[in-house]
């Protein structure tokens, strides 16, 4: 019998589209080309970490008092500061050299550091201020240990201001920057890095018998910190 060319054809296309429809179907249960085994396949998948920090604002006072004690002034006038037993011996009169305040930045973000506290005329007593009498403070560099030092923190702000110097001293103001109900400033740009995030405020008394009577005389410093809001 003989088998015709368009026969052949006609069984070809067949055979062909029922082997196509063949693979499909195993194709589809076992889930595409994936599914085959002996095939390199590959998945790639994406993750993410994320932490945010919030930034912290604590100023803690490692000192945070300052006491004379008792002692005796003269006629001409008594000297008496925090430092000066650091720099010049003991104070006189018998005072105590009880030491600056000291402050610590604890948070994680630069900080503005001010301070008030009571006039002269206030603290001691309602008595008219003179050159006779004085009460004001002064940063003091711990590492150095010198009076009216310049550093309070090491921020540059890559506009030509350096805030790692920053002087609050005044050649008219031999013991200081005078107290003053008003906050003034301590200190612009305190640090919170290690080794550089803390520093002394030294407390100046200058005293006579003309002006101060005996007396016991006590005054509240207060420190005010605001975040600079960068780190």
């Amino acid at each position: 019998m003989k088998i015709g060319d368009r026969t052949l054809i006609i069984t070809g296309l067949l055979t062909l589209l029922i082997t196509l429809g063949s693979v499909t179907i195993i194709l589809m249960k076992i889930d595409g080309v994936a599914g085959i085994t002996g095939f390199a396949t590959s998945n790639a998948s994406i993750g993410f970490v994320n932490v945010t920090i919030l930034p912290s604002v604590a100023l803690t006072l490692v000192v945070d008092h300052v006491n004379f004690s008792s002692g005796t002034i003269d006629s001409v006038g008594t000297a008496i500061n925090t430092s000066d037993g650091d720099n010049n011996g003991d104070n006189p009169g018998g005072f105590d050299n009880p030491g600056p305040f000291r402050l610590r930045n604890d948070g994680n973000v630069y900080v503005n550091v001010t301070l008030n506290g009571s006039t002269p005329a206030i603290f001691f007593g309602g008595i008219a201020a003179t050159s006779d009498l004085n009460y004001s403070f002064a940063t003091k560099n711990i590492s150095s240990n010198e009076l009216f030092n310049d550093t309070c923190g090491n921020y540059d702000t890559g506009a030509g201001i350096d805030y790692f110097h920053y002087a609050n001293s005044s050649d008219t103001q031999p013991f200081g920057i005078t107290m003053n109900p008003n906050h003034q400033m301590v200190c612009p740009n305190m640090s919170y890095v290690t080794a550089t995030d803390e520093f002394n405020v030294s407390i100046f008394l200058n005293i006579t018998t003309a002006v101060a009577p005996d007396a016991n005389y006590t005054d509240v410093v207060e420190f005010f910190v605001t975040s600079l809001g960068h780190s």
